[in-house]
């Protein structure tokens, strides 16, 4: 497991999360504390990318993108957004050799 994500880590959704969309909006319950989480339209458009295949650079590139902006400074919000859900336990952190079973 990870816990400084990179490029190439590989997040995965946690069993300690179960989320919903409603009204268009993501909202996100970690189990473990009860908390629900309403994130925004971006924050939603990464979760659903989080399929525990596709790396951070994967998941950047794609959200750049749709949003049309420099893929280099969506890189760094996914990798610091991705970072704050992990420590909250809504998503787990793969090595690139771990989620290619290697």
């Amino acid at each position: 497991m990870v816990t400084t994500p990179d490029r190439h880590t590989v997040p995965k959704r946690s069993a300690k999360a179960a989320w919903q969309v409603v009204d268009h909006e993501l909202v996100i319950l970690r189990t473990d504390a009860q908390e629900l989480m309403g994130v925004n339209e971006s924050a939603r458009h990464l979760w659903e990318l989080v399929d525990g295949t596709r790396d951070l650079d994967m998941i950047a590139t794609e959200l750049a993108r749709h949003y049309r902006q420099p893929v280099n400074r969506v890189r760094d919000d996914v990798v610091v957004f991705v970072a704050e859900l992990a420590e909250l336990g809504v998503l787990t952190l793969v090595s690139p050799e771990v989620s290619d079973g290697r």
